[in-house]
């Protein structure tokens, strides 16, 4: 007989923690940006299914995923520093788009590539002794 896996409830977050999370580029993946394009190099897993040849020389080719423009500018803004609240602003100000068009976008975005493993999200690391002083939705001062 076969089992399912119970599926996993959701995890709930709330708007304001959401966008205060810090988007991390997964530090092994290879990728390089040709004429405004990423592409990322995610390395093919043991079980994955992989070509006859590949099987046979023992060497499996490492899958190749493109980014758009707008997808690659996102990606660059993913170093461990910039929360997605920044990321959101700094788009906005880049593509003269509004924040609530943007922001889903961005969201949904980053979704899939930390579905796919492309990307981490972490929370905001402040040091010891200092506090934020910038709320989300605060415009950035560059």
């Amino acid at each position: 007989m076969f089992w399912r896996r119970k599926k996993r409830a959701p995890v709930q977050i709330s708007r304001e923690d959401l966008l205060k999370l810090v988007p991390l580029k997964n530090p092994v993946l290879k990728w390089e940006k040709n004429s405004g394009e990423v592409s990322v190099f995610v390395p093919m897993g043991e079980f994955k299914h992989t070509t006859r040849l590949a099987r046979r020389v023992g060497s499996q080719p490492p899958r190749r995923i493109v980014l758009d423009r707008l997808s690659t500018d996102v990606w660059e803004l993913c170093d461990g520093i910039n929360t997605i609240d920044d990321i959101v602003l700094r788009f906005c100000a880049t593509h003269r788009v509004q924040r609530h068009q943007a922001e889903p976008a961005i969201i949904a975005l980053l979704g899939r590539l930390t579905g796919k493993g492309l990307v981490a999200m972490t929370p905001r690391q402040v040091p010891p002794g200092k506090q934020s002083s910038r709320t989300p939705g605060e415009e950035l001062s560059e």
